[in-house]
């Protein structure tokens, strides 16, 4: 409208073209999904912008079961089936396995780069069983560290539950500090003063009777608590503590986590026996680039410290200098003595072994003869699994524990701190022809055995033995026999027919379950029982012999370790001499008091005579070393 003025008006009308009302669309990505046949596989849905969720889907062919994700480009980390869509296409490919399998396991871990986003970057970490056993924690000046993420900003948050499918590189994100109340940061919460739950604050968390407490723990964090374990691979002080453990000297090791970083330190308690309450006790802390250890006088059977990080503790007792007499730590009785272990209140080594389980006896032979130890002062861990390095090990010992010349060829068995305790048998095993490698140029010494590769294992050792391994017979009465491997069917005929490896039960063989401690103790009592084997001193450990082994331990040819000696032999056996020795003396091979057996005297009699005289105190050395609790 307007007001006519006393002329005329003229006036034009200006139009102009509607805009687009579509609003700019974001950009999107493509998830290709690949697959080497055997199956199919799809993604839903296939194209998607950044901070989508996608849902993987693998539909495996018949006498196929689907296995794994495999991320071939991209930054994600596939859990559940499902994973965040990034600012990049993804590409990822469905892995497929054949039922029953035809090659022993070959699992695969990855590694973890941490990118401190700003703050300090730790180091980077391998996995286990594809996920991480700790998280660290970042800092920075001014900021508040909110968490591990797979991306800088957004993204999924990485936790002890994430399970990794390729080495990838996480995030820190953070929070920035403000004085007047509010804060912003980088992928953190914030907020203009209003109020909000604390993320971090005080808390107490339990475990297996450990407790953690401090003033600045997420709220969301759980508390986990592995007892016995330390770091894997070339960590010096961690292979410090396990000299430790040979020496009798660890009562205890737990190696703790928390599910989110926290700030500050923390306040951690364990538990120890009452036989410890008074004394003083010493705690090692390892940090993979050093060993804390602080002294703890014990009260009320509790033993606290305060850490500013989390990963294995060991708990020490370092006021006996001579491991294995009337020392607690071995978690062992003295043979012949009746000394009472504090750790179990009772004469007996373990708490988790008893004498109705059926692995009892067989647990106490290869723990009194030298050729299994405990997991820790007073467990033996019987249903835990056995690994391929404690498995060449016991073998290793068997055979005297020989030197070794040479290196071997696993890019995992590299010899350094983390490895010294089975690098010599890893590579015996080998050369032996034992024990080999997955064929990809790794052994896999922290992997757990199955039943079917543990009987290939004792089969491929009494070959090595020379040992007669004919055995007629099949495996028709397991219902489960068609999970065999073809490459284990006769090293199982072989152990069912001698009577080394029995059923599961309810005519079951289960040769893909994973053989337990206990299993692997009744196998080997049950091996040396078959072939009547004796232990025979050597210059370098004790032998398990039957006097018949293709390789003598004592002349290193073909001829019998009692040929070079029968009638030395024939004297030191008579009863009369042997008596001559005093019965306060333990025997070097037993450790047990009432002198020297006549079997025992005929082995010391076939060693050098250079050697003879310094024989026993080597022998008990070795044992009292290996009931410590050498990881085995």
């Amino acid at each position: 409208k307007f007001t006519m003025p006393a002329e005329s008006v003229t006036v034009k009308a200006i139009f102009e073209k509607d805009s687009d009302p579509t609003p700019p669309q974001p950009t999107k990505y493509t998830v290709t999904v690949r697959t080497e046949g055997n199956g199919t596989a799809s993604a839903s849905p296939t194209s998607a912008a950044q901070g989508t969720e996608i849902t993987l889907t693998a539909t495996p062919d018949k006498d196929w079961h689907f296995k794994d994700w495999q991320v071939v480009s991209g930054s994600v980390i596939i859990s559940g089936d499902k994973f965040t869509m990034p600012a990049e296409s993804v590409t990822v490919k469905a892995i497929f396995e054949k039922d029953g399998g035809t090659t022993p396991p070959q699992p695969t871990e990855y590694t973890v780069t941490f990118d401190g986003n700003g703050g300090t970057s730790p180091a980077a970490q391998t996995t286990t069983g594809r996920k991480l056993t700790s998280l660290p924690t970042s800092t920075q000046s001014g900021y508040s560290f909110n968490g591990w993420y797979t991306t800088k900003t957004g993204g999924n948050e990485i936790t002890l539950d994430t399970v990794f499918t390729a080495s990838v590189t996480v995030y820190a994100q953070w929070t920035k500090n403000s004085s007047s109340g509010g804060s912003s940061g980088n992928g953190g919460n914030s907020g203009g003063g209003g109020s909000s739950t604390p993320t971090y604050g005080s808390n107490t968390l339990s475990n297996s009777g450990i407790t953690l407490s401090g003033s600045g723990i997420h709220k969301d964090a759980r508390l986990t608590v592995t007892p016995n374990k330390l770091h894997d691979g070339q960590c010096a002080e961690c292979d410090q503590i396990r000299q430790w453990q040979e020496q009798g000297r660890v009562i205890a090791i737990y190696d703790v986590s928390l599910s989110y970083g926290f700030r500050g330190t923390v306040t951690l308690t364990f538990p120890v026996s009452s036989a410890y309450n008074g004394k003083t006790l010493t705690v090692a802390h390892c940090l993979k680039d050093k060993l804390d250890t602080c002294d703890v006088t014990v009260s009320n059977e509790k033993v606290m410290v305060t850490a500013d990080g989390l990963s294995p503790f060991a708990i020490l007792d370092n006021s006996k200098d001579e491991p294995g007499k009337d020392n607690p730590n071995t978690g062992a009785e003295n043979p012949g003595t009746g000394t009472e272990n504090p750790g179990t209140g009772t004469g007996k080594p373990f708490t988790d072994v008893k004498e109705t389980d059926w692995f009892y006896k067989s647990v106490m032979f290869v723990y009194e003869n030298g050729l299994m130890a405990g997991t820790s002062a007073t467990t033996f861990d019987p249903n835990s699994n056995a690994t391929r390095a404690q498995l060449a090990v016991i073998f290793y010992r068997m055979e005297g524990s020989p030197k070794v010349e040479g290196k071997n060829s696993f890019t995992d068995v590299e010899y350094g701190p983390g490895t010294a305790w089975y690098y010599d048998a890893v590579t015996w095993a080998e050369q032996s022809g034992v024990v080999g490698g997955y064929g990809d140029g790794r052994f896999g010494p922290g992997d757990p055995v199955t039943r079917e590769q543990l009987a290939a294992i004792f089969y491929r050792y009494a070959q090595y033995k020379g040992y007669d391994v004919t055995a007629a017979g099949n495996l028709d009465r397991f219902t489960d026999k068609d999970k065999v491997s073809e490459w284990a069917k006769q090293p199982l005929i072989w152990a069912v027919s001698s009577g080394i490896v029995n059923g599961t039960g309810d005519n079951l063989l289960s040769p893909q379950g994973t053989a337990t401690r206990a299993q692997l103790a009744a196998m080997l009592h049950r091996f040396i029982d078959k072939y009547g084997l004796k232990p025979v001193a050597t210059s370098t450990g004790t032998i398990w012999t039957n006097q018949t082994d293709k390789k003598s331990p004592l002349t290193g040819d073909n001829s019998t370790a009692g040929a070079e000696s029968t009638g030395n032999a024939a004297e030191m056996a008579d009863v009369s001499y042997s008596q001559k020795l005093t019965a306060d003396v333990a025997s070097p091979l037993t450790g047990r008091n009432g002198g020297i057996s006549p079997w025992e005297i005929t082995g010391l009699c076939a060693l050098p005579a250079a050697l003879l005289m310094g024989t026993a105190a080597v022998i008990i050395k070795r044992r009292r070393k290996m009931k410590a609790g050498t990881p085995a």
